[in-house]
């Protein structure tokens, strides 16, 4: 007799930002994973772009919900998004996902392993960037540290902390905690919604599955100006979520220390002003 992989319990949601569902690394490698596993998956795709990047391609292994956001609300919105549609759809779990991470082919036999032999109502995969492991990381004194290894298991939230890409959520929890935090658009919202669900849940568990990850905190690809408003941007959300969320943050250092390195990369103290001016101004 086959067995029954609950794939169809699960709602994936992907953000994309001027990247189409084709390009995206996330869906690329997700499509290979399903072709393996002989499954479908549903999905809804929160498009944040200017302009549309989906066009209504139907693909075997996907059944696909569309939403364009041209307002670029961010990633916390498509995810409570996200979780309103899986709660519509009587979804018991929602699978969180940006555009460029690649997953092994083994990724959705695995997230299923998890939901019919676990407990645990949060999963995270391990994600490297650069052959580093960034997720997840040690909470020290308020901020996060990477470490050099991470064992599949069970870990305590008030200690280790995943981001967002990969994460798989029991939906229920989801909205005991209050989902995502709106506050934070981008930057920080996997550390305010973690802050919520550690709430309700004290652990959360790594899953034996390794994903490469293109983290925009350390992409310093984009023209000066673009980096800028990034800069800016991030500027405000670390300001607020020591405001809002954890006290204990020391966000001056946060701040400068990013701006020293933009400032190196881009030859240019405006990054150095623009910190200057946030901390001053807060």
């Amino acid at each position: 007799m086959s067995r029954k992989i609950p794939i169809d319990d699960i709602l994936a949601t992907i953000v994309l930002y001027n990247t189409s569902l084709e390009e995206s690394l996330t869906f690329r490698s997700l499509s290979e994973s399903l072709l393996r596993s002989s499954d479908r998956l549903e999905v809804l795709v929160y498009d944040n772009s200017p302009f549309k990047m989906h066009m209504g391609n139907k693909y075997s292994s996907w059944h696909i919900h569309y939403y364009h956001d041209p307002t670029n609300s961010g990633v916390s919105k498509a995810f409570n998004h996200g979780g309103s549609l899986a709660k519509t759809l009587s979804k018991k779990w929602l699978l969180l996902l940006d555009q460029d991470t690649f997953f092994p082919k083994e990724a959705i036999n695995a997230y299923a392993h998890c939901i019919k032999h676990s407990m645990s109502t949060l999963f995270a995969p391990r994600l490297l960037s650069k052959k580093k492991l960034i997720s997840p990381f040690k909470i020290k004194f308020g901020e996060g540290e990477t470490v050099s290894v991470i064992h599949t298991g069970k870990y305590p939230l008030n200690q280790f902390m995943p981001i967002n890409s990969g994460l798989l959520v029991n939906v229920e929890d989801f909205w005991s905690c209050g989902g995502y935090n709106e506050s934070f658009p981008l930057d920080y919202s996997d550390f305010a919604f973690i802050e919520r669900f550690r709430k309700i849940r004290p652990d959360f568990e790594i899953i034996d599955m390794t994903c490469a990850h293109q983290f925009s905190g350390h992409d310093n690809s984009g023209n000066k100006q673009s980096t800028l408003k990034r800069f800016q941007h991030f500027c405000n959300a670390t300001l607020r979520y020591k405001m809002e969320v954890n006290h204990q943050l020391n966000c001056k250092k946060l701040i400068m220390r990013r701006a020293a390195r933009l400032s190196i990369a881009y030859k240019s103290m405006a990054f150095i002003k623009t910190a200057i001016l946030a901390i001053k101004n807060k």
